[in-house]
């Protein structure tokens, strides 16, 4: 038994030193009784504590949606496609007015008369 016991020191040791030393503590410094133990096991409780205050910190103040960010570019959007609507709309045959096609027309007159004044004849 008391060989048993002696070995499970060692490797708790061994162990205790290879951590140690893998994140650059002195293996001098472990304290492998089990009072050190204790300690450790609570700060290693206390770190896990912190890492959950962290977590419900982050989810409590993480980024806002998209629609949040930008409601501002929305509601601009949204005002500027109903003005261009309802522009349209009174000056449509729906309502009785000849605007818009009258608009056409002109535009396609104009167009031609460009083609064949500047472009096919420019001199």
């Amino acid at each position: 038994m008391l060989e048993v016991s002696e070995s499970i020191k060692e490797h708790e040791l061994a162990s205790g030193i290879l951590f140690t030393s893998k994140f650059g503590l002195k293996p001098e410094g472990v304290d492998t009784s089990a009072h050190g133990i204790d300690t450790f096991a609570k700060g290693v409780d206390t770190a896990a504590l912190g890492i959950d205050t962290s977590v419900s910190m982050v989810a409590k103040h993480q980024k806002p949606r998209k629609v949040t960010l930008y409601w501002m570019r929305y509601t601009c959007g949204i005002v500027g496609i109903s003005v261009c609507s309802i522009w349209l709309l009174r000056h449509s045959k729906l309502m009785g007015s000849s605007d818009i096609d009258n608009w056409i027309r002109e535009a396609k007159n104009t167009t031609v008369s460009f083609w064949n004044d500047h472009v096919e004849q420019p001199i």
